[in-house]
């Protein structure tokens, strides 16, 4: 290679913003660089959008000067730009450092958005990091008009098909067995996987470095139509809010340290456990034997209608607690029917009482039946209630349950009547070898531990709604922005989510847990509010999403477009990106 061609490339690829200053010094080192171009093959530097360059560097006269070489060297590949892109970085005082490349390129990487704002960095666009001297760099984009600027883009969480359960673009959602894209079965909130590109982080899920790598205070979090170019995402916005408050800080500066370290996404294992005196359940194995619960609406052991919310927990020995919220009053009875395929002329004993435990009250009704030549059953349903606490209404009936007898079988039912609300109903049975029937005394005994229990929690469901079990962080929205958030959040759900907050870490109403809330979820069904997280147990649930049940349940019709109704938000929320954004 002759001087003048390597002066030429230098000129256009490299040396550009400042030859002036460098020309004295090429001509001085030119005979030495002619010399060593004589024994290296001819490079040249390709023309095309997409460039690859190998880059070393070589001190001359006491300045550092980029050539181009053909020994092996880190590789660093441009992309090309997409249509909104813009490199408007601005190049930082002399006194600020020694480095010649504008702050925030590939060269002379920033450290984060909020650095580049802090040298006079002002106008949003795409730029290079690099957060930890020893990592690597890469391009971001960031905000710098809001609430003082200087927001790196993290993440995007972004839905494609809501319908489409557990897919292979469910990155944010973890479901091993259907989810080849979990790097090695682990959860992408809680690990250093990264995926998607900055330039399509509105039309795919996205992950950078900075995720795990930035230490910041504060999260911004943005919501705009799917396809959204990232310089226009600000003005298209359905949403915006931030937290001003700097708590992230205190839980180890992102949220891979926030799911790691303090609040694990670990679906809920715990089940309820034999908390009896009397726990054998001996003669009640028969597949004829059942328990079912109805409500008027005729629908059993599910979701009934908008706002009528009743969840199970049912485990070993035969145990079974519903929380009834019913919130609108849509159905004026719960009933539960427990068949029994037992002797007819097994002899039984009927008990009530009324057992209470501060603001708590439980009611219960038994049925015991008995021989010498099988087991002794006791079936026992109760209510439980707490006017202050729950805000259970006095209404609320519980009478004694009635009784079918036919062949060999028996069916008791228990009614919940005069619109039950805010209420724990629940079944259990107790049992006794042969000949040796369940006292009074005995049950007693057995529903005041249960009474002990649920009388710990405030909440009808502390299982989803316990505040020591997730993170809340205030945030602040623009002028109008809490109603106009408020307004878009489902119907049946209004009064069981608050805005004003990000929560981090909920409980589902199957044991999943989910990973981020767009405000304060005081309800089992979760999955209607939160994006992503962790689900417990395979198969392809209604929860099994990036977006998770955000278009309802299946009793409802689809989602309207602009308007949430029932338990499924608008179209247009569920076609939509949510951008997270650390400072």
């Amino acid at each position: 290679m002759n001087v003048m061609a390597f002066e030429g490339i230098v000129k256009r690829k490299i040396l550009k913003p400042f030859l002036d200053k460098k020309l004295k010094l090429l001509g001085e080192t030119a005979a030495r660089t002619t010399d060593a171009a004589k024994n290296e093959p001819e490079t040249t530097i390709p023309t095309t959008t997409s460039t690859t360059t190998r880059v070393t560097t070589e001190t001359l006269s006491n300045s550092i000067l980029p050539i181009i070489t053909t020994p092996t060297a880190t590789t660093i590949t441009t992309n090309p730009a997409p249509k909104d892109f813009k490199d408007s970085s601005t190049r930082r005082p002399a006194e600020e450092s020694d480095r010649s490349f504008p702050l925030g390129t590939v060269y002379n990487p920033a450290t984060s958005c909020r650095q580049l704002y802090l040298g006079n960095v002002t106008e949003s666009g795409y730029y290079t990091i690099q957060p930890q001297s020893q990592g690597f760099s890469f391009r971001v984009f960031c905000d710098m008009e809001t609430s003082g600027g200087g927001w790196t883009l993290v993440a995007t969480v972004h839905e494609n098909d809501i319908e489409g359960k557990c897919t292979s673009t469910d990155l944010w959602f973890s479901n091993e067995a259907y989810n080849v894209n979990i790097s090695s079965g682990s959860r992408n909130w809680e690990n250093k996987f990264t995926f998607g590109q900055v330039e399509l982080a509105t039309s795919n899920d996205y992950k950078n470095p900075a995720y795990f790598e930035l230490q910041a205070s504060d999260l911004l979090v943005r919501h705009v139509p799917n396809q959204t170019p990232l310089n226009g995402s600000k003005k298209r916005c359905f949403f915006e809010y931030h937290t001003e408050n700097g708590e992230l800080s205190s839980y180890g500066g992102n949220l891979y340290n926030v799911f790691t370290k303090y609040y694990p996404l670990n679906p809920e294992s715990k089940e309820l456990s034999s908390i009896f005196p009397i726990s054998t359940t001996t003669g009640y194995t028969k597949a004829e034997n059942y328990l079912m619960v109805t409500s008027s609406q005729d629908r059993a052991w599910r979701c009934k209608r908008n706002s009528i919310l009743m969840t199970s927990r049912r485990s070993q020995p035969y145990f079974a607690l519903m929380a009834i919220g019913n919130f609108l009053f849509q159905t004026s009875y719960v009933y539960c029917t427990i068949s029994s395929s037992r002797a007819i002329a097994d002899p039984s004993l009927k008990y009530s009482d009324v057992l209470s435990n501060g603001n708590f009250k439980l009611k219960y009704n038994a049925v015991c039946r008995y021989n010498t030549t099988s087991s002794s059953l006791c079936d026992v349903t109760f209510l439980v209630t707490n006017e202050k606490d729950w805000k259970t209404p006095t209404r609320v009936s519980f009478p004694k349950p009635i009784y079918r007898i036919s062949s060999s079988t028996y069916k008791l039912y228990q009614y919940i009547e005069r619109y039950p609300t805010n209420a724990v109903f629940g079944y259990t049975m107790l049992s006794r070898t042969e000949g040796r029937l369940v006292s009074k005394n005995q049950t007693n005994e057995a529903m005041r531990k249960v009474l002990s229990i649920i009388s710990q929690y405030k909440s009808i469901a502390p299982s989803c709604a316990n505040f020591k079990e997730n993170l809340l962080m205030p945030v602040t929205y623009p002028d109008g922005g809490r109603s106009k958030f408020v307004s878009s959040v489902p119907p049946s759900l209004r009064h069981s989510v608050n805005a004003g907050y990000i929560q981090l870490r909920a409980r589902g109403i199957h044991g999943s847990t989910y990973a981020f809330c767009p405000a304060e979820v005081e309800t089992c069904n979760s999955q209607y509010v939160c994006v992503g997280g962790v689900k417990r147990g395979y198969g392809r649930t209604q929860d099994c999403g990036d977006f998770l049940a955000w278009n309802g349940n299946d009793e409802q019709p689809p989602a309207n477009w602009t308007h949430p109704t029932g338990f499924a938000h608008a179209m247009q929320d569920i076609q939509s990106t949510i951008m997270i954004f650390y400072r």
